[in-house]
């Protein structure tokens, strides 16, 4: 195990000075004049070994929702955390707070109307920036809104030992933050996955937050990558609309992607995910052999 939470490892510390953000300026098409923040999860290299730290960080620059594009975007920032902590150790040697991480993206915003994106872990920061920077609204998928439990705290060393770093640890509870938040924050729940009935039953009743509920034990990203693009892209209004309308509803991931983007794509989505999984696992299988 390449273990960068307990031991000094010189390749992770490296890769801990450099930027781990990104920004790409788009073409004004359609309705833009957003930035759109993506916020990369844990999986953002996986697994915890020296090689799948090389391929994601170091040899790929990875970032998540690279190849998904929100159409409102006229500025796209991509923000990761290398030791997959929550971002309690913000993402650099010098931006190394949540705090200090939202005054960045406000100045690197550039006085744009932000829209936050992420999922699990990325969906934490993503709700968490939404209420920092004053967002337009946040769309997070699997998000985690408590970590003193044993899904993040018990596993992570990072956050067990800022616990008592008040800068670091005032939100490992986003209740009380969201509470006072006016930033609609639509959340999409697998809710038959434990940690995301959890995380969902931890959140219920926040005004600010606008449910859409899917009938699945699939953590993260529920729907189809086929008309993930569509999603995202869809106007305020259409989220609030989905949101209200699933109320006491638990969607199909599949219906939901037939009504997004037609039965064809929805299809070929699954088949083009399925042959990607089957490729992903040869190919860790052929680096351990």
């Amino acid at each position: 195990m390449f273990d960068i939470w307990n031991e000094k490892q010189e390749l992770a510390e490296a890769a801990y000075q450099q930027k781990n953000y990104k920004i790409k300026s788009v073409d004004s098409r359609g309705r833009g004049g957003y930035c759109v923040i993506y916020c990369s999860s844990n999986n953002i290299w996986y697994p915890n070994e020296e090689g799948a730290f090389r391929d994601a960080i170091i040899a790929k620059d990875r970032y998540e929702w690279d190849r998904i594009k929100c159409s409102h975007a006229s500025r796209e920032i991509y923000v990761r955390d290398i030791f997959k902590s929550w971002y309690v150790t913000g993402i650099n040697a010098e931006i190394n707070s949540i705090d200090k991480l939202g005054e960045l993206l406000l100045t690197l915003a550039r006085g744009l109307p932000i829209i936050t994106v992420g999922s699990s872990s990325g969906g934490y920061l993503a709700t968490i920036l939404s209420y920092i920077l004053d967002a337009e609204y946040a769309i997070v998928f699997s998000a985690q809104f408590e970590l003193r439990n044993k899904w993040a705290y018990s596993v992570n060393p990072f956050l067990q030992k800022n616990n008592d770093v008040e800068e670091r640890s005032k939100y490992y509870d986003l209740r009380p933050w969201l509470e006072k938040s006016t930033v609609p924050v639509y959340y999409v729940v697998p809710y038959f996955f434990d940690q995301d009935r959890y995380s969902f039953n931890h959140i219920n009743g926040v005004n600010c937050i606008h449910p859409i509920m899917f009938n699945s034990r699939h953590h993260g990203v529920v729907m189809p990558k086929c008309c993930l693009t569509e999603f995202i892209s869809l106007p305020q209004e259409k989220l609030a609309d989905i949101s209200n309308r699933c109320i006491g509803k638990k969607l199909s991931p599949f219906g939901f992607s037939v009504r997004q983007v037609g039965v064809m794509k929805t299809v070929k989505g699954y088949m083009k995910q399925g042959f990607s999984k089957v490729k992903r696992e040869i190919k860790r299988l052929r680096s351990r052999y």
